[in-house]
């Protein structure tokens, strides 16, 4: 196995010539922390390579580790077996949710005993990403622009990106802001999601939405290691967003905004070309949204779920599913 093997002088010649002369004898691992740079190498790995994603730790692995248990994830269909799980795990979720969203999911992190010990690896980590892999790595022209667009995604996880606002801001040129946005996506610190439109070209001309990977990430750059999420909506729907990423790969998740500003948080596409609709609503008192009533008139027949995140109300109402939100990494969408 390989780590960074981007550092590699002409990496991608170099496991061409592995794979023809020993592909009998040898299997190989390659890791990098940069999707840009796998993807620069793999015009020589045509027909030879197979490409897969490795996350940080999520949350129902961060559970497992910590409670030493065994936990699997239930269909919507087995229903009873969920609330039974969840009346006998509740104090546990509640806690190790709070703990796992003030630092995140480096694995060194999480093992890492103690808050200041904890804060210490994350932020060596950030400034080894920033300043090798990214500053050094990738020629990053402008750095305190670089760093400040940083700061400020993280500032605005879950809501619109308007490159243009963004660049007067970061007082980054639009071209160069465009650059930077397609490294920090490269390199795994956030996505961009699109909106949902039958039309693919208004679904790519549309302001996408921003959310980082790494929750850790946003506390260390705001200086802000919150263990009460109440009031923190948007650090509750960037989870759902990346806990939704186990399930589903990103193309498949948008969210949907009409022109008079309703909202749907993510509308996810399944492999029966059906959707299944999810809000976000970290309240005790939850109702369906019309958003979501009028999304199932227009797009009549393809709605086959409708998820509703809620604090701590788990029921099933009709055709919807509430579910609390330390729930979710429990629930398999697919059953």
């Amino acid at each position: 196995m390989t780590d960074e093997f981007q550092a590699i002088d002409n990496a991608g010649i170099l496991l061409k010539n592995i794979f023809d002369n020993y592909k009998d004898k040898i299997q190989l691992i390659v890791s990098s922390s940069s999707s840009l740079e796998i993807n620069k190498n793999s015009e020589y790995l045509t027909g030879r390579a197979i490409h897969f994603d490795i996350g940080r730790i999520n949350f129902k692995e961060y559970f497992d580790f910590y409670e030493n248990i065994s936990t699997k994830r239930y269909g919507l269909n087995a229903f009873k077996d969920l609330e039974i799980f969840y009346t006998t795990f509740k104090p546990k979720l509640e806690m190790n949710l709070n703990e796992y969203l003030s630092h995140g999911g480096y694995p060194e992190v999480l093992t890492t005993q103690g808050v200041e010990n904890k804060e210490i690896i994350l932020k060596s980590i950030i400034k080894t990403y920033i300043d090798k892999d990214i500053i050094n790595h990738l020629k990053i022209e402008n750095i305190v622009g670089f760093n400040n667009l940083i700061k400020i995604l993280s500032g605005q996880i879950g809501q619109l990106v308007n490159s243009n606002e963004l660049s007067n801001t970061s007082n980054i040129s639009i071209n160069t802001l465009k650059k930077y946005l397609e490294i920090l996506v490269g390199t795994y610190i956030i996505d961009l999601v699109t909106p949902y439109f039958k039309n693919i070209r208004s679904e790519i001309s549309k302001m996408p939405k921003v959310y980082i990977l790494d929750i850790g990430i946003r506390n260390y750059l705001l200086r802000s290691y919150q263990t009460n999420l109440d009031g923190q909506g948007e650090i509750i729907e960037n989870f759902v967003y990346n806990t939704l990423l186990n399930q589903y790969a990103k193309e498949y998740i948008h969210f949907y905004r009409t022109a008079g500003g309703a909202e749907i948080d993510f509308v996810i596409e399944d492999k029966n070309n059906k959707l299944m609709l999810c809000e976000v609503k970290y309240k005790n008192k939850v109702n369906v949204p019309v958003a979501m009533k009028n999304f199932e008139e227009r797009y009549a027949g393809i709605v086959a779920k409708k998820i509703i995140i809620t604090k701590k109300i788990l029921k099933k109402e009709r055709d919807v599913y509430f579910i609390p939100v330390i729930l979710l990494p429990f629930v398999d969408f697919n059953k």
